[in-house]
């Protein structure tokens, strides 16, 4: 089964996603922050999603440190938000693809199946 570590605080989404994405054997696992990463205790997953926007933290510096270490930063990374210039934002973080909120389950899965 696939990993994917969903960095989002708004808890509605998390549920969405993870509800979006139990059909296809996905294992989402959501954090409201970056903590297990910046310690770099979290195992690597298959993918990660960002939110630009979390609670005290920038996911673009998030999307950043991912791809300057080590550890995380072969694997790929899509970067969410609402920002219209997300698509932008992303590209100059070293992300690997943006989505745009709000989005359909079908963009969704669309872009996870890019890089998965």
């Amino acid at each position: 089964m696939k990993q994917i570590m969903l960095l989002e605080d708004d808890k509605d989404i998390c549920d969405a996603v993870i509800l979006s994405l139990s059909t296809l054997q996905y294992q989402v696992n959501c954090f409201a922050d970056d903590a297990q990463l910046s310690d770099g205790s979290a195992e690597p997953p298959d993918l990660f999603i960002i939110d630009k926007n979390l609670s005290g933290k920038d996911g673009v510096d998030i999307c950043r440190f991912l791809k300057a270490h080590a550890k995380y930063k072969h694997l790929p990374v899509l970067l969410m938000s609402a920002d219209p210039d997300t698509h932008t934002l992303a590209l100059l973080a070293g992300a690997n693809g943006a989505i745009i909120k709000p989005f359909r389950v079908k963009t969704l899965k669309e872009a996870i199946a890019n890089y998965i």
